[in-house]
């Protein structure tokens, strides 16, 4: 039997109306039905290598897909003209081409995001008249094309007191996934940031870049955001300017899953020179989960 720790499950729909659909509380028109499908484990498809003669497979890597969910509400109403009412604004809240968002929320895990949009036209269920009985089931086809449950970013700042400095970050994940930090830095300076293996032997340097360090190009009157995600541009001058030719070494390495908690994080250590009083860095950490809730292997 449940706990008391039920989900609570709520819409925020592309023109902004908002949905309890299920959990504490939940007194509406418009209720999660059962079965949902898509919502846990993060589609994966694993890369294996072969030769023609070679005996089996060797594996090669994975690669994150985007998320399918398919998701039926039931649409309820005390009249038949409550029914239509309800029934219109809750699929007037989902679009092809804007995305909704799915929040779940556990005592445990806190809130989670999902934001995604139909991916085809929906399917209502229904025996007769839905009118008759004020009731009926809208099945949504959806797509996440970031397939990954969310919560805010780790964000923490430091501003400098002089020209010369150096102070550390906490490093914490806590997730399920690898975290890519984002440094958003001010001029002028020359920034140096972390970019430790913690462990990855994936570049074949688990030794060499245990305690690796980035220098960043001279800032003189331009902020940077330095982004670690390698699918994302590297380094953005705040004024579109074409920094990133400057940079002599791009970060390779994520702050792995479970690495580091907030009584014993990784330390992230920042230093810079050239800086004036009062030059700011922030760092973000994403968080982002397979689940709604819990964390996957």
């Amino acid at each position: 039997m449940a706990d008391g720790d039920t989900a609570t499950v709520e819409i925020i729909g592309t023109r902004g109306d908002y949905f309890l659909t299920s959990g504490k509380g939940f007194q509406g028109k418009v209720e999660l039905a059962l079965s949902p499908q898509g919502m846990l484990d993060v589609p994966i498809t694993t890369i294996w290598n072969e030769t023609a003669f070679g005996w089996g497979a060797r594996w090669g890597g994975m690669r994150y897909n985007r998320r399918d969910l398919v998701l039926g509400f039931n649409i309820l109403g005390d009249t038949a003209s409550e029914w239509q009412d309800n029934n219109d604004s809750f699929r007037s809240n989902w679009s092809y081409t804007e995305d909704s968002t799915i929040r779940v929320t556990t005592e445990k895990w806190g809130t989670r995001e999902l934001r995604c949009r139909l991916t085809e036209a929906t399917e209502e269920k229904m025996e007769r008249d839905p009118r008759i009985w004020a009731k009926s089931e809208l099945v949504l086809t959806l797509t996440a094309g970031w397939p990954f449950w969310t919560q805010e970013d780790d964000t923490y700042e430091f501003e400098t007191v002089g020209s010369a400095q150096s102070f550390t970050f906490p490093g914490v994940n806590e997730t399920d996934m690898p975290a890519y930090p984002v440094f958003v830095l001010d001029a002028p300076g020359i920034w140096t940031l972390p970019d430790r293996s913690y462990g990855s032997d994936e570049w074949g340097r688990f030794g060499i870049d245990a305690n690796r360090n980035i220098t960043m190009p001279a800032l003189t009157s331009v902020g940077i955001t330095v982004n670690y995600d390698p699918t994302e541009e590297t380094i953005v001058a705040d004024d579109g300017s074409q920094i990133w030719g400057l940079l002599q070494s791009e970060p390779l390495y994520a702050i792995p899953p479970q690495a580091g908690i907030a009584d014993d994080p990784v330390n992230l250590p920042v230093s810079v020179t050239g800086a004036s009083a009062g030059a700011a860095c922030q760092v973000r950490i994403p968080r982002n989960f397979q689940r709604p809730w819990g964390l996957a292997g």
